[in-house]
Parts: structure tokens; sequence; C-alpha cells
């Protein structure tokens, strides 16, 4: 899920309110955003569609300097964003009398491919979801304008694609890949965003394809690789991220 371009957009530099989340567990983080999420249903009730041809001949528009690809019609509650030749949507927003974000909003990444958020006074938070051709393809819970807790990425039949753990707005933690028949296509271990730890890929028949270690980021120690069948085939040796050593 990108960075939602509209904050510098209409002046709103939620930088300054960005903070760690205050919550001692996953489940008061979840909690929190449940009670988020339940203002976002209720607002995408009304949320409104996209202006029509009438509309953006006769509202006001606006380019901003920062973006001289976009322009941006107010109506309303809303703040619509075009591109310069009005044919592709890239976003609605609700804002509040200082035209700062302030309540549900949609970014389009296409046509058929959007992110449904929810802005607070410190940012994006929340659930955020990312849909495509009407399904659910993405999920995750945000807090301060910071990705916080499980992102979930979905195939489009719905089964499990990625599972990773956010803190601080970095990946942390364990983070696992999915092949599409549902096995286990890798695991990995993060730090401050970066990989660290322990890596293990897999076959989709279930076997280690690599095996090895990353120390902030860089290769390092030895890579086993194997065949399908289970058998090593060469080893490599890393040390900061660069191989000192092959052997098969």
């Amino acid at each position: 899920m990108r960075k939602i371009f509209f904050i510098a957009l209409i002046m709103f530099n939620i930088s300054t309110l960005l903070e760690a989340h205050p919550f001692p567990t996953d489940e008061k983080l979840y909690e929190y955003c449940d009670k988020i999420d339940s203002k976002l249903q209720k607002e995408l009730k009304n949320f409104p569609n996209e202006l029509t041809k009438d509309e953006k001949n006769n509202l006001k528009k606006e380019t901003v300097s920062e973006y001289p690809t976009i322009v941006t019609f107010k109506k309303g509650e809303y703040l619509y964003v075009y591109s310069k030749n009005l044919k592709d949507l890239q976003g609605i927003y609700k804002v509040n009398s200082k035209g700062e974000p302030d309540g549900a909003y949609k970014e389009f990444l296409s046509k058929n491919k959007f992110t449904v958020g929810y802005y607070g006074k410190n940012g994006f938070e929340g659930y955020l979801r990312q849909y495509e051709d009407g399904k659910l393809i993405g999920i995750c819970s945000a807090y301060a304008g910071k990705l916080e807790g499980i992102r979930k990425i979905y195939y489009p039949n719905g089964k499990l694609r990625e599972e990773f753990r956010y803190f601080d707005g970095l990946e942390n933690g364990k983070g696992t890949l999915y092949h599409k028949n549902g096995k286990i296509g890798a695991i990995q271990n993060f730090k401050d965003g970066v990989l660290h730890g322990e890596l293990i890929e897999y076959y989709e028949n279930g076997n280690i394809k690599i095996k090895g270690f990353f120390k902030d980021g860089k290769e390092n120690g030895v890579f086993e690789e194997y065949d399908k069948n289970g058998k090593l085939t060469r080893k490599v040796t890393y040390k900061e991220g660069t191989w000192t050593n092959i052997s098969e």
C-alpha cells in the first residue's frame, strides 16, 4: 500500500505528529482500530462517486505547484484529485474547513484498484484496505500515520499471499509469504524495515529452496541452496552482503 501523497497536497504536515503507538498489546491496538473502523464504515455509506463531466466543467479547478501533474476540485466536504487531463481519478478525500484530511478517503491506483482508509487528527489510522476488481487484496492496521500490527496481502482467489508485522511504520519480526497452493513460500525476519535473521525459501512442494541469514539487510554467513527434491546443490558464504566463497 503506497503512502498518501495527499498529505503534502493540502499542506497538512503530519510528520510533526507521528509517534510510536501507545498500545501495550496487539489486542489493544485492534480495539482502537475497530473504533476508527466503525466511523469509517458509517462515512462510506454516504461516500461520493467521482465527479460528472458537467461538475468538472463547472466546479473551480485548482492546481498544486508541488504536484504539476494533478488538479483538484472541492465539492462540499470532499476534495477530488484528478490527473491533469481529467481522465484519471486519483483520490477522493473528506476534508475539514481548513482543508485538512478528516475522515474517510479513497485513493485510486487504477480504475479497478483502490485503497480505503480514514484520517484522524494524527494522520491515517484504523484499517487500511486495498481492493482490486471488487475483492479485498490487502489490509493493515495503522496509527498516527504509520502502519502498525499485521499486514496481510491476498491472492485474487482470497488465499493469503503475505503476512508481515509492522511496528512504528517498519517491518519488524517474522514475515511469511505463501504460494498459490497455500504452502509457505518463504519465511523472513526483519528489524526496523530490513532483513535481519534467518531466511528460508520453499518450493511449492514444501521442500527448502534456500536457507541463510541476514544481518542489517545484508547476507551474512553460509547460504545453502537445494533442488526441488531436497538435495543440497551448493553453499555460498557471504560477509556483509558480498560472497566470499562458493562450494558445489
